[in-house]
């Protein structure tokens, strides 16, 4: 079972009448790997692009702000962090899973290279999309993927 969404990040709520925000700070990449190791769910840090490969399917009740939860086949294509480089990973499938709150929801990485962390679902993998993201960092710097390495390597 997965830790509370927001483990590894500060979200604040605001609600005021029929007006909502939702405020995001990013998550570190250390504060998403500590997250990721403490779950009772097993991740694997990835370095590469999703591609959409089916449609959009509801998943669950829409929330009481109109945000549908839902998922979506797609493709990895990239490499999965070993504890001295990234490892060539053959392209794969992946469920992309949307998560909403107070009608704000997830926004997947598709097409964008991203560090994922991919969490491991019977023989699959899934990337949960939340509204605050805490299972990925776009365009990742050459400095981020050295740290992805060393935190793989336990040393994050």
């Amino acid at each position: 079972m997965l830790k509370p969404l927001f483990a590894a990040m500060s979200v604040t709520i605001s609600l005021t009448g029929p007006v909502s925000a939702l405020s995001c700070f990013p998550a570190t990449l250390p504060e998403m790997y500590q997250a990721a190791s403490d779950s009772s769910a097993s991740y694997v840090l990835a370095h590469g692009t999703l591609s959409r490969t089916g449609p959009d399917r509801a998943a669950g009740r829409a929330d009481e702000y109109g945000g549908q939860p839902y998922t979506l086949a797609a493709r990895f294509d990239g490499d999965f962090a070993g504890t001295t480089r990234f490892v060539d990973q053959a392209p794969l499938a992946v469920t992309v899973s949307v998560t909403c709150i107070i009608g704000f929801c997830g926004h997947p990485p598709l097409g964008t290279p991203a560090l994922l962390f991919l969490r491991q679902a019977g023989s699959g993998y899934v990337f949960d999309a939340d509204p605050c993201p805490a299972w990925s960092m776009l365009t990742p710097s050459a400095a981020d993927l050295s740290q992805a390495i060393s935190c793989a390597g336990g040393g994050c």
